[in-house]
């Protein structure tokens, strides 16, 4: 889908609508610590670097897009959050340096949050 946000700017609007629920959602259920779900479960912690990428989507469509959308202060603190879990305990049991999957999506994640797109290549024009 962020991909698809990307290469497709037709079908950004739709995009960013469809996601709405899910970012909100995201927003409201993000853990005290800073990432999404439970450190009972590891598939949360795995999830939780592509969860901020989704944010970061959603921060960098707002900051582009029409006077009709407001950027949403509420992103930049669930990133900044996220990242001070990172700082703190992101390492060992919590995922990074210890499960493979986890260590490379919060590299990317940690540069979308810096450049959004850049993990995605440049899009090609048609």
């Amino acid at each position: 889908m962020l991909g698809a946000y990307l290469h497709t700017p037709e079908n950004r609007a739709a995009i960013i609508k469809a996601t709405e629920p899910t970012v909100e959602w995201l927003l409201a259920h993000q853990n005290a610590e800073g990432f999404w779900g439970s450190t009972a479960h590891a598939a949360d912690l795995q999830r939780s670097p592509r969860v901020a990428t989704l944010l970061s989507l959603r921060a960098a469509a707002l900051s582009t897009s029409s006077a009709e959308h407001k950027a949403d202060p509420r992103l930049g603190a669930a990133l900044a959050k996220y990242v001070k879990f990172l700082a703190a305990k992101g390492k060992g049991p919590y995922g990074v340096n210890d499960i493979l999957n986890t260590t490379g999506f919060v590299g990317l994640a940690l540069i979308d949050m810096l450049q959004f797109g850049a993990t995605f290549g440049t899009p090609k024009s048609h």
